[in-house]
């Protein structure tokens, strides 16, 4: 995130005029949305995500781990500016992205079983779980497999961060890690996590220092538990991003098509579990990884260079936040956005299925 990420301190975006002509101001580069004109009126009442078959993904078997090459010590994922690697040692990752690095890893004592097709494995035995380590394109993750009631329910995921970088979290609650001068980079995905017949069960992160707990609190006998910790480098595959204004679709003329990484789809996903649960949908466009992901959209050098995707910047980004607010849309290939479509509110773009017309 080095190159293009969000900054805490410098920069000031009037995000909306509210009825009473007050003003709210974000200290992030963010983009213009009233969260509850826009999007609160949004009917999500009989939306409940409480199974992992509600998804349209598997978000453990259904996640394509990042191509890999193996050494006697670790695997290791080079991918576009940023470097995976996950050693055998311990159950440690390490991510490196231009001049920032840092690594995550599990403060406890296990044994590593095997590498299961890039997917690192390690167990303890005394506390009844065991570990998946995961390199994934833009990022990794941990998954936590709980065997039964008297297992480990609390882990401790201990950050080295460099030079003076910190772990902490937004007002929203997200976690994520910034750099001395408050630069963010790397992402802490949502907790969640779910039975063995995928019903999404309670979960939430601890704090302390420069360490998160994950604490799973389940009371039921579906057995083994698993449950996700996932950390996120970069969110936006700028090179397969694209525009083409000689598309044509009807009388819209021209089409971008970006394409989110696969960790940032997951970090979603996660996101978008705990929106329906609590009924506040409107929580993500002003989320941070919205916010960052925004902005290296039009960092990009295809949208930098289009006149006319600046000039309508706006539905652009409506129906590119549509997307990930839609489970149905998240996972697709590329999110294909259409500046010449109306510029509609966000809530009507979303009832619109993204594609207002």
């Amino acid at each position: 995130m080095k190159k293009n990420k969000v900054f805490f301190s410098g920069f000031l975006v009037i995000i909306m005029v509210i009825s009473t002509v007050s003003l709210f101001v974000q200290p992030i580069v963010a983009y213009a949305i009233d969260t509850e004109e826009e999007i609160g009126d949004i009917d999500i009442e009989d939306v409940d995500i409480e199974n992992m078959d509600e998804l349209e993904i598997d978000l453990i078997d259904g996640v394509e781990n990042a191509d890999s090459v193996e050494t006697e010590e670790k695997i290791v994922s080079s991918q576009e500016d940023l470097e995976v690697s996950i050693s055998k040692d311990e159950a440690k990752v390490n991510i490196e992205q231009t001049e920032e690095e840092f690594s995550v890893s599990i403060d406890d004592t296990l044994e590593y079983i095997e590498n299961e097709d890039g997917t690192l494995i390690y167990q303890n035995k005394d506390r009844g779980y065991s570990v998946d380590a995961q390199a994934l394109d833009g990022g990794a993750r941990f998954l936590f497999n709980i065997e039964s009631d008297s297992s480990a329910k609390r882990f401790k995921i201990d950050f080295t961060i460099e030079d003076g970088g910190y772990l902490t979290k937004d007002e929203n609650g997200d976690f994520y890690i910034a750099d001395a001068n408050g630069e963010v980079i790397v992402l802490v995905g949502r907790a969640w996590a779910v039975d063995n017949e995928g019903n999404f069960i309670e979960t939430f992160y601890e704090q302390e220092g420069n360490s998160i707990y994950q604490v799973v609190e389940y009371s039921g006998d579906k057995y083994p538990l698993t449950a996700d910790p996932l950390f996120c480098s970069d969110t936006i595959d700028n090179t397969s991003t694209t525009y083409s204004d000689s598309k044509m679709s009807g009388k819209f003329k021209g089409v971008f098509n970006v394409y989110a990484r696969t960790c940032a789809k997951l970090y979603i996903s996660s996101y978008w579990i705990s929106m329906a649960f609590t009924k506040k949908i409107n929580l993500f466009p002003n989320a941070l990884i919205a916010r960052d992901m925004w902005y290296e959209v039009t960092a990009d050098a295809s949208f930098v260079n289009s006149l006319i995707l600046k000039r309508n910047g706006a539905r652009v980004r409506d129906q590119f936040l549509c997307h990930a607010l839609n489970p149905s849309t998240i996972w697709k290939a590329s999110w294909n956005l259409e500046p010449r479509r109306p510029d509609v509110s966000l809530t009507s773009t979303y009832k619109q299925l993204c594609n207002p017309k």
